[in-house]
């Protein structure tokens, strides 16, 4: 069964137009982002302290 669009509409950039159709998720998942350093590309961390 194909899947059915719940939404359609258009993104514009000056004279080109483009076509956009917006689905459900098939399925749930957690997405997880971390900042890397600029130069060597490793993984920031963040240190949590009580200031008192």
């Amino acid at each position: 069964m194909a899947p059915h669009s719940i939404g359609s509409g258009t993104i514009s950039f000056g004279l080109v137009s483009i076509p956009i159709r917006l689905y459900t998720a098939a399925s749930s998942a957690n997405v997880a982002f971390n900042m890397l350093h600029a130069k060597c590309g490793s993984r920031i961390k963040q240190q949590t302290f009580c200031p008192v």
